[in-house]
Protein backbone atom coordinates (compact mmCIF):
# COMPACT_ATOMS: atom_id res chain seq x y z
CA UNK A 1 0.00 0.00 0.00
CA UNK A 2 1.62 3.39 -1.14
CA UNK A 3 0.99 5.17 2.27
CA UNK A 4 0.52 9.13 2.89
CA UNK A 5 3.67 11.10 4.00
CA UNK A 6 2.24 13.45 6.64
CA UNK A 7 3.74 16.44 8.50
CA UNK A 8 1.79 16.37 11.77
CA UNK A 9 1.58 20.03 13.29
CA UNK A 10 0.18 20.35 17.15
CA UNK A 11 -0.45 22.38 20.08
CA UNK A 12 -0.52 18.64 21.98
CA UNK A 13 -0.99 18.99 25.50
CA UNK A 14 -3.51 21.93 25.63
CA UNK A 15 -6.05 19.11 25.64
CA UNK A 16 -5.99 15.27 24.91
CA UNK A 17 -7.47 15.24 21.63
CA UNK A 18 -4.13 15.74 19.88
CA UNK A 19 -2.48 12.73 21.34
CA UNK A 20 -4.92 10.46 19.99
CA UNK A 21 -3.97 11.98 16.53
CA UNK A 22 -0.70 12.00 16.53
CA UNK A 23 -0.57 8.23 17.82
CA UNK A 24 -3.56 7.67 15.28
CA UNK A 25 -1.03 9.12 12.26
CA UNK A 26 1.65 6.92 14.01
CA UNK A 27 0.16 3.57 13.37
CA UNK A 28 -2.15 4.12 10.53
CA UNK A 29 -1.16 1.78 7.65
CA UNK A 30 -1.63 4.06 4.84
CA UNK A 31 0.06 7.35 6.89
CA UNK A 32 3.79 7.83 6.88
CA UNK A 33 4.54 10.47 9.49
CA UNK A 34 7.39 12.35 8.52
CA UNK A 35 7.86 14.81 11.39
CA UNK A 36 6.00 16.18 14.51
CA UNK A 37 6.26 20.02 15.19
CA UNK A 38 4.43 21.91 18.24
CA UNK A 39 3.58 25.45 18.38
CA UNK A 40 1.94 27.74 20.84
CA UNK A 41 2.36 28.16 24.70
CA UNK A 42 5.31 26.08 26.58
CA UNK A 43 6.47 24.42 22.88
CA UNK A 44 9.80 23.20 25.14
CA UNK A 45 7.36 20.92 27.30
CA UNK A 46 5.02 19.92 24.17
CA UNK A 47 8.49 18.78 22.40
CA UNK A 48 9.38 16.66 25.44
CA UNK A 49 6.10 15.44 25.92
CA UNK A 50 6.36 14.11 22.04
CA UNK A 51 9.63 12.54 22.04
CA UNK A 52 8.50 10.79 25.21
CA UNK A 53 5.04 9.18 23.16
CA UNK A 54 6.96 8.62 20.05
CA UNK A 55 9.72 6.52 21.58
CA UNK A 56 7.53 4.56 23.45
CA UNK A 57 5.28 4.03 20.84
CA UNK A 58 8.24 2.74 18.76
CA UNK A 59 8.55 6.03 16.14
CA UNK A 60 11.60 7.18 17.82
CA UNK A 61 12.92 7.59 14.40
CA UNK A 62 10.09 10.27 13.72
CA UNK A 63 11.98 13.85 14.16
CA UNK A 64 10.32 16.44 16.47
CA UNK A 65 10.59 20.57 15.54
CA UNK A 66 10.29 23.43 17.92
CA UNK A 67 7.82 26.27 16.94
CA UNK A 68 6.79 29.80 18.20
CA UNK A 69 5.13 30.21 21.38
CA UNK A 70 3.17 33.06 20.65
CA UNK A 71 3.07 34.87 17.04
CA UNK A 72 4.80 38.29 16.05
CA UNK A 73 1.26 40.13 15.48
CA UNK A 74 -0.52 39.14 19.19
CA UNK A 75 2.84 40.22 20.38
CA UNK A 76 2.07 43.42 18.79
CA UNK A 77 -1.37 43.58 19.74
CA UNK A 78 -0.47 43.17 23.31
CA UNK A 79 -3.16 39.81 22.76
CA UNK A 80 -1.74 37.18 25.09
CA UNK A 81 -5.05 35.37 25.84
CA UNK A 82 -5.75 32.35 24.92
CA UNK A 83 -2.12 31.21 26.29
CA UNK A 84 -2.24 27.83 27.86
CA UNK A 85 -0.22 27.73 31.51
CA UNK A 86 2.99 25.41 31.24
CA UNK A 87 2.04 23.74 34.51
CA UNK A 88 -1.09 21.53 33.00
CA UNK A 89 0.41 18.27 34.03
CA UNK A 90 1.36 17.20 31.11
CA UNK A 91 5.02 17.81 31.76
CA UNK A 92 4.88 16.11 34.48
CA UNK A 93 4.28 13.22 32.43
CA UNK A 94 7.85 13.58 30.57
CA UNK A 95 9.59 15.10 33.59
CA UNK A 96 12.22 12.33 32.96
CA UNK A 97 12.65 13.51 29.51
CA UNK A 98 16.44 15.08 28.83
CA UNK A 99 15.64 18.82 27.83
CA UNK A 100 17.41 18.18 24.71
CA UNK A 101 18.19 19.48 21.06
CA UNK A 102 15.39 20.42 19.02
CA UNK A 103 15.45 21.72 15.44
CA UNK A 104 12.99 24.36 14.53
CA UNK A 105 9.88 23.76 12.93
CA UNK A 106 10.41 25.58 9.79
CA UNK A 107 14.01 24.19 9.35
CA UNK A 108 12.20 20.69 9.82
CA UNK A 109 9.63 20.72 7.86
CA UNK A 110 11.52 22.35 4.50
CA UNK A 111 14.18 19.35 5.39
CA UNK A 112 11.33 16.89 5.05
CA UNK A 113 9.73 18.66 1.96
CA UNK A 114 13.15 19.05 0.41
CA UNK A 115 13.73 15.16 1.08
CA UNK A 116 10.28 13.50 -0.01
CA UNK A 117 9.54 12.25 -3.78
CA UNK A 118 6.17 13.44 -3.60
CA UNK A 119 4.26 15.98 -1.96
CA UNK A 120 3.45 15.97 1.72
CA UNK A 121 0.54 16.82 3.50
CA UNK A 122 0.14 18.79 6.74
CA UNK A 123 -2.16 18.62 9.49
CA UNK A 124 -2.31 21.32 11.43
CA UNK A 125 -3.98 20.69 14.95
CA UNK A 126 -3.28 23.96 16.69
CA UNK A 127 -2.34 28.04 16.03
CA UNK A 128 -1.19 27.94 12.50
CA UNK A 129 1.78 29.90 13.03
CA UNK A 130 3.93 27.19 11.60
CA UNK A 131 2.22 26.40 8.94
CA UNK A 132 1.49 30.43 7.92
CA UNK A 133 5.40 30.60 8.24
CA UNK A 134 6.14 27.49 5.76
CA UNK A 135 3.16 29.06 3.11
CA UNK A 136 4.96 32.73 3.05
CA UNK A 137 8.71 31.55 3.04
CA UNK A 138 9.46 28.28 1.35
CA UNK A 139 9.44 28.86 -2.75
CA UNK A 140 8.72 25.20 -3.61
CA UNK A 141 5.28 25.12 -1.84
CA UNK A 142 2.76 24.14 -4.65
CA UNK A 143 5.00 21.34 -5.31
CA UNK A 144 6.10 19.88 -2.13
CA UNK A 145 2.43 20.18 -0.08
CA UNK A 146 -0.06 18.26 -1.18
CA UNK A 147 -2.64 20.66 1.29
CA UNK A 148 -3.24 21.88 4.77
CA UNK A 149 -5.76 19.41 6.56
CA UNK A 150 -6.67 21.51 9.56
CA UNK A 151 -8.87 21.39 12.66
CA UNK A 152 -10.21 24.99 13.46
CA UNK A 153 -12.92 27.39 13.06
CA UNK A 154 -16.50 27.76 12.85
CA UNK A 155 -18.67 28.33 9.96
CA UNK A 156 -22.39 27.50 12.01
CA UNK A 157 -22.60 30.09 14.72
CA UNK A 158 -20.65 32.88 15.32
CA UNK A 159 -18.26 31.88 17.47
CA UNK A 160 -14.33 32.67 18.15
CA UNK A 161 -12.34 28.63 17.74
CA UNK A 162 -9.51 28.05 20.20
CA UNK A 163 -7.23 27.50 17.67
CA UNK A 164 -8.25 30.17 15.31
CA UNK A 165 -8.22 32.70 18.23
CA UNK A 166 -4.15 31.81 18.77
CA UNK A 167 -3.07 33.02 15.59
CA UNK A 168 -5.73 34.75 13.13
CA UNK A 169 -3.27 36.07 11.09
CA UNK A 170 -1.63 32.88 10.31
CA UNK A 171 -4.88 31.01 9.53
CA UNK A 172 -5.90 33.93 7.15
CA UNK A 173 -2.35 32.95 5.15
CA UNK A 174 -2.94 29.23 4.90
CA UNK A 175 -6.53 29.52 3.75
CA UNK A 176 -5.35 31.88 0.98
CA UNK A 177 -1.82 29.78 0.20
CA UNK A 178 -3.00 28.32 -3.08
CA UNK A 179 -2.70 25.04 -1.28
CA UNK A 180 -5.85 22.99 -0.68
CA UNK A 181 -7.41 23.44 2.46
CA UNK A 182 -9.76 20.97 4.45
CA UNK A 183 -10.91 22.86 7.22
CA UNK A 184 -13.16 20.71 10.31
CA UNK A 185 -14.77 23.18 12.38
CA UNK A 186 -15.80 23.18 16.11
CA UNK A 187 -19.67 22.23 15.36
CA UNK A 188 -18.79 19.07 13.56
CA UNK A 189 -16.16 17.36 14.99
CA UNK A 190 -17.35 18.14 18.75
CA UNK A 191 -19.92 15.16 18.11
CA UNK A 192 -16.85 13.11 18.66
CA UNK A 193 -17.15 12.58 22.67
CA UNK A 194 -15.05 9.53 24.14
CA UNK A 195 -17.14 8.71 26.91
CA UNK A 196 -15.10 7.59 29.96
CA UNK A 197 -16.31 3.92 30.42
CA UNK A 198 -15.42 3.46 26.61
CA UNK A 199 -11.90 5.01 27.15
CA UNK A 200 -10.96 2.96 29.86
CA UNK A 201 -12.40 -0.31 28.61
CA UNK A 202 -10.62 0.20 25.27
CA UNK A 203 -6.98 1.04 26.73
CA UNK A 204 -7.38 -1.08 30.07
CA UNK A 205 -3.88 -2.67 29.08
CA UNK A 206 -1.05 -1.03 31.24
CA UNK A 207 1.52 -3.55 29.87
CA UNK A 208 0.52 -1.98 26.49
CA UNK A 209 2.63 1.39 26.15
CA UNK A 210 0.14 3.04 23.86
CA UNK A 211 -2.52 2.16 26.58
CA UNK A 212 -0.35 3.81 29.00
CA UNK A 213 0.39 6.27 27.30
CA UNK A 214 -3.37 7.55 27.05
CA UNK A 215 -4.19 6.04 30.75
CA UNK A 216 -1.27 8.14 32.73
CA UNK A 217 -1.91 11.33 30.01
CA UNK A 218 -5.60 11.32 30.51
CA UNK A 219 -4.99 10.50 34.29
CA UNK A 220 -2.97 13.97 33.90
CA UNK A 221 -5.62 16.84 32.26
CA UNK A 222 -8.51 15.27 30.19
CA UNK A 223 -12.18 16.28 30.99
CA UNK A 224 -13.82 13.28 31.94
CA UNK A 225 -15.25 12.88 28.50
CA UNK A 226 -12.66 13.72 26.55
CA UNK A 227 -13.76 14.99 22.63
CA UNK A 228 -11.33 13.89 19.89
CA UNK A 229 -11.74 17.13 17.65
CA UNK A 230 -8.29 16.62 16.15
CA UNK A 231 -8.82 12.93 15.09
CA UNK A 232 -10.92 14.47 12.04
CA UNK A 233 -8.41 15.99 10.27
CA UNK A 234 -6.34 12.83 10.02
CA UNK A 235 -9.04 10.24 8.95
CA UNK A 236 -10.03 12.75 6.02
CA UNK A 237 -7.10 11.93 4.46
CA UNK A 238 -7.71 8.09 4.29
CA UNK A 239 -11.42 7.99 4.73
CA UNK A 240 -13.16 11.38 3.14
CA UNK A 241 -16.02 9.31 2.79
CA UNK A 242 -16.97 9.45 6.44
CA UNK A 243 -17.08 13.60 6.03
CA UNK A 244 -20.20 15.69 4.48
CA UNK A 245 -18.24 18.59 2.87
CA UNK A 246 -18.86 21.81 0.88
CA UNK A 247 -16.93 24.04 -0.94
CA UNK A 248 -16.20 27.94 0.07
CA UNK A 249 -14.41 31.01 0.32
CA UNK A 250 -13.31 30.83 3.97
CA UNK A 251 -11.46 33.59 5.83
CA UNK A 252 -11.14 34.90 9.53
CA UNK A 253 -12.15 38.20 10.29
CA UNK A 254 -8.61 40.02 11.42
CA UNK A 255 -9.66 43.79 12.25
CA UNK A 256 -12.62 43.78 14.41
CA UNK A 257 -12.87 44.90 17.72
CA UNK A 258 -15.38 42.08 19.05
CA UNK A 259 -15.23 40.04 16.41
CA UNK A 260 -11.32 38.99 15.44
CA UNK A 261 -10.29 35.53 15.14
CA UNK A 262 -14.21 34.69 13.67
CA UNK A 263 -14.10 32.61 10.59
CA UNK A 264 -16.96 33.66 7.86
CA UNK A 265 -17.44 31.01 5.46
CA UNK A 266 -18.80 32.19 1.59
CA UNK A 267 -20.01 29.12 -0.54
CA UNK A 268 -21.35 31.40 -3.40
CA UNK A 269 -18.15 33.15 -4.13
CA UNK A 270 -16.61 32.61 -7.44
CA UNK A 271 -13.16 31.71 -6.00
CA UNK A 272 -12.85 29.04 -3.55
CA UNK A 273 -9.94 27.99 -1.17
CA UNK A 274 -11.28 25.69 1.06
CA UNK A 275 -13.68 22.33 1.37
CA UNK A 276 -15.15 22.63 4.70
CA UNK A 277 -17.25 19.58 7.22
CA UNK A 278 -20.65 19.99 7.36
CA UNK A 279 -20.98 16.72 9.03
CA UNK A 280 -19.35 13.55 9.72
CA UNK A 281 -19.85 9.82 11.19
CA UNK A 282 -18.66 10.20 14.69
CA UNK A 283 -19.16 6.88 15.59
CA UNK A 284 -17.40 5.60 12.36
CA UNK A 285 -14.47 7.64 13.23
CA UNK A 286 -14.11 6.93 16.86
CA UNK A 287 -14.24 2.79 15.90
CA UNK A 288 -11.74 3.68 13.16
CA UNK A 289 -8.97 5.70 15.70
CA UNK A 290 -10.20 2.86 18.65
CA UNK A 291 -9.15 0.22 16.53
CA UNK A 292 -5.90 1.97 15.31
CA UNK A 293 -5.10 2.24 18.95
CA UNK A 294 -5.84 -0.98 20.51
Amino acid sequence: MKKIPVIFDTDICDDIDDLFALLCCVFHPAIELKAVTVVHADVMSKARYVRKVLDMAGAGHVPVGVGKSISLARILRNQYAPHIAPDTGYDRFAADMPIGKYPDAYSLMTRVLDSSDEPVSVICEGAMTNAAELATGYAPLSRKVAGFNVMGGEIQKMHPEHNIMCDPEASEVVFNSGIPVFAAPYTPTKKLVLEEDRMVKAFDDMDNPVHRIIRESADLWWGKHPVLYDIAPVFYLTNPELFRVRECALHTELEGRWTRGYTVADFGAPVKNCTVAEDLDEEALLELCLGLLQ
